[in-house]
């Protein structure tokens, strides 16, 4: 993977001209785009179906990457309410609410929200 960033932003700076780059022995157009997100590439993904994900995303309208990111945020948030959940059971929605709260912002002014109250994680 090290000489494959190498080959797509190379040493200027990582600038990149589009065309031909080389994964392996293997040649394979590769887009400006996505040498800008090299940097994201997964690394248990073949790179050429990471770059066939990003060019799905890239012909995706706005309306469509905006729903997309607005599930996955749901389904994040979903997610961390059910380790609350599973780690205090006798929590109510509201405390549950507030612990995750607790994990992205300042806890003192989360306390404050909720009326002084202190909760754990």
């Amino acid at each position: 993977m090290a000489d494959v960033i190498g080959e797509i932003g190379g040493t200027n700076g990582g600038f990149f001209n589009p065309g031909k780059t080389v994964f392996g022995q293997h040649s394979v157009e590769i887009s400006s785009w996505i040498a800008y997100y090299q940097g994201m590439l997964p690394y248990d993904t073949q790179e050429k179906s990471a770059m066939r994900q990003f060019d799905v995303l890239k012909k995706m309208d706005i309306s469509a990457r905006a729903e997309m990111t607005f599930q996955l945020s749901d389904n994040l948030r979903a997610i961390v309410e059910a380790g609350i959940r599973q780690r205090h059971p006798d929590y109510t929605p509201d405390q549950i609410t507030q612990a995750a709260l607790n994990l992205v912002m300042d806890k003192d002014i989360v306390s404050q929200a909720f009326g002084g109250r202190k909760l754990s994680p």
